[in-house]
This record gives C-alpha cells, structure tokens and sequence, in this order.
C-alpha cells in the first residue's frame, strides 16, 4: 500500500519555473520521516491520521486472538514500511499484503476500515513549513 497525495499544484509549476532543478529531495525525506513516526504513533494509539480512535475488535475477533490490540500483535505491519525520495516526490509505503485490507476495511466480512496512512490537517501544515523554510534559507 503506498501513500500518495493530490494537491493542486498549480502555484508549485508557476514556482518551479523560477526554482529550475531545484532537488527537493532533502525536506521530502524530512516529511517522510515525519509523516511514517506520525504514522507508527497513530498506530499505537489505534487512531486515524485525524486522531479518530479505531472501530474496536469484534468480541469473536478477540477471544481468537486472545488479545484485544489492533495491527500490532507480531508487530509486521509497523515494522514493514519503506520510503522511496525523489528530488520532487516522496513516497512512504507498507509492503505488507493485508495493509490495504487494514486501511480500506473489508465491508464483506463486516471488517472496518482502520485507516492508517495519510494527512491531517496539521502534517500538512508542518510539511508545507519544512519545504517553504527549505526553500527560504
């Protein structure tokens, strides 16, 4: 499962004529590396990116896994993520084959989305900050 963003970046094309090859690849891996510890701490947590707290486990699903944490029992998932830096893109991604199913929810089988990677309001915020000081300095 990767992460990517749509943002309108028409101010950025504008901008990037003016830059040139400016590499951005240095506050990119600085958001990355952000936005993976904002995501291991949500996942600890049990909460969304927006900080909304997790469908718990079904009462069946518990007493089989004789505990009651979600994602986190053998620790895969939070240890399976990988970063790709580029000079103008960053991608943070899950390698583990039922991510997706953890973040989109599986209706069919009555499991819920938990969503695990993306953006709030407030990462966005800081990451616009590291690529505009970036940028200024």
């Amino acid at each position: 499962m990767d992460l990517r963003v749509d943002i309108d970046l028409s101010q950025w094309y504008k901008l990037e004529a003016s830059l040139g090859d400016t590499d951005l690849s240095d506050p990119i891996s600085e958001a990355v590396d952000y936005i993976e510890s904002r995501t291991l701490t949500n996942l600890m947590n049990e909460v969304d990116p927006d900080g909304k707290k997790w469908e718990p486990l079904a009462p069946s699903t518990v007493a089989q896994k004789k505990s009651g944490v979600i994602g986190r029992e053998t620790g895969l998932m939070a240890n399976s993520f990988g970063k790709e830096i580029y000079p103008n893109e960053g991608i943070l991604s899950n390698s583990t084959e039922y991510s997706m199913y953890f973040h989109f929810g599986v209706p069919s089988n009555n499991q819920p989305a938990r969503p695990l990677m993306g953006f709030s309001g407030e990462d966005k915020d800081y990451i616009e900050g590291l690529i505009v000081d970036y940028l200024t300095t």
